[in-house]
């Protein structure tokens, strides 16, 4: 009678484990899942806008507080500071972010050519060449890669910047300035070209395919990363479907892209968007010879006096180990 009692027992403690374990993970998993929120610097970017809209980011179970800004000055500065987590810049925000805060990190490539820095001028206009704008009113964002990319041809040129009346305007003012003839060309980047030549305001002179690589990046601070590997993959792998997207699918990329902008009050029209995406290379991976040019324009703002020299330390600048595993998981 004691064994049986004995056994009765184990059973009946056995019972009751089994019960407390089976109503733990019935409670674990009725739990709602913890959300993770990102800090999403934004800019009116193709990539941003597809990013934003296909939401790729969701099926890695990444949510986003969307941040905007109006050009990648503000957005390196609010990586910086720790205001975003990841920001998409251009090739001269991101360098003189290098240069400012050593926590800064390129992660990844977002395009690059220089087929997207296009000079427009007024379609009834007399100018026909960059050499009769000497003199002229400019309209450029300083600071900018699309800046950068000028400067570089200005210089081998033989010409000074000051040989033009070189005027800051984002994008917007710059699109009103050439309509109202305020100004005499605009040097900006896609899609503000393509928006003024298919609304018939202007025209192309000049372009410069060939001349710059200009690489977009994606960058956060390495404190971030280190401490939120899963997070920053998972961010990469939906970054990469949005570039797979972007090369696969323009004619339906620049249908969502024309939507998204009609929401924020900028009606234009789908084909000055697949005119845009026509100028672009979308990769997140790119050859040496674009990071090596990356670095030459580091040299090029050291020369004009625009960061100070040895203030970018390369051999720490780029990390591309999460965009490995990122790759790894968007191919399953």
């Amino acid at each position: 009678m004691k064994l049986v009692k004995n056994k009765k027992t184990a059973i009946n403690i056995g019972a009751i484990v089994a019960v407390i374990i089976v109503g733990a993970a019935f409670y674990f998993l009725t739990q709602p899942k913890e959300e993770v929120i990102v800090n999403w610097g934004a800019r009116l970017t193709e990539p941003e806008i597809i990013f934003l809209a296909k939401k790729f980011y969701e099926k890695y179970g990444i949510k986003l507080n969307v941040i905007w800004y109006p050009t990648g000055v503000e957005l390196r500065d609010a990586l910086i500071a720790g205001e975003v987590d990841f920001a998409e810049l251009g090739v001269t925000p991101a360098i003189t972010g290098l240069s400012r805060s050593d926590d800064m990190v390129i992660l990844s490539f977002v395009e690059h050519g220089g087929g997207k820095y296009r000079v427009v001028v007024r379609k009834d206009s007399p100018y026909q060449t960059m050499d009769d704008l000497l003199g002229k009113k400019i309209a450029v964002k300083i600071g900018s890669g699309c800046y950068t990319a000028f400067l570089k041809y200005v210089t081998s040129r033989g010409w000074d910047i000051k040989d033009f009346e070189v005027i800051d305007m984002g994008d917007v003012d710059a699109m009103a300035a050439l309509e109202a003839g305020s100004v005499d060309a605009v040097v900006y980047w896609e899609p503000i070209p393509a928006m003024l030549v298919t609304k018939g305001v202007a025209r192309e002179i000049f372009n410069f395919e060939g001349f710059v690589e200009n690489p977009v990046v994606f960058a956060s601070r390495r404190s971030f990363v280190e401490a939120h590997k899963d997070i920053t993959v998972k961010i990469l792998a939906a970054w990469i479907e949005t570039l797979e997207f972007l090369r696969n699918n323009p004619k339906e990329a620049a249908e969502i892209v024309s939507r998204e902008m009609a929401k924020k009050g900028i009606e234009i029209p789908p084909e000055a968007y697949e005119l845009s995406l026509s100028h672009m290379n979308y990769t997140a991976w790119v050859e040496q010879r674009v990071i090596d040019e990356f670095i030459k324009i580091g040299d090029l703002l050291v020369e004009k006096g625009k960061i100070p020299p040895d203030s970018v330390n390369w051999d720490k600048a780029f990390d591309f180990s999460y965009l490995e595993e990122a790759t790894k998981l968007v191919k399953g």
